[in-house]
């Protein structure tokens, strides 16, 4: 949902859309860093925690419509590439 959002960003919304687009997508991207961390994965956890930070609600970054369109659009193909390569470890099996 949250990269259907971020693609949606550009296109003209009320003003409530992206405010919960932030709540929305720092909350997505806290968790995925979280759990990319305990599953030790290298890339991601720096990645979404950056994305977290960029799209934190409290502290808001400001940028130009333009700025944000891409940085929504970069966000959104983050999020689905996370979907296929930032995968759980394999649990080894005792025999």
């Amino acid at each position: 949902m949250s990269a259907y959002m971020l693609y949606n960003a550009p296109n003209a919304n009320p003003y409530w859309y992206y405010q919960l687009l932030r709540w929305l997508v720092c909350f997505t991207a806290a968790i995925v860093a979280y759990y990319a961390y305990q599953w030790q994965n290298l890339w991601a956890p720096w990645l979404f925690g950056a994305i977290a930070v960029l799209f934190n609600p409290i502290v808001p970054f400001h940028f130009d419509r333009r700025a944000w369109a891409m940085v929504d659009v970069a966000a959104a193909v983050f999020m689905i590439a996370a979907a296929y390569f930032a995968e759980p470890p394999i649990p080894q099996r005792d025999n």
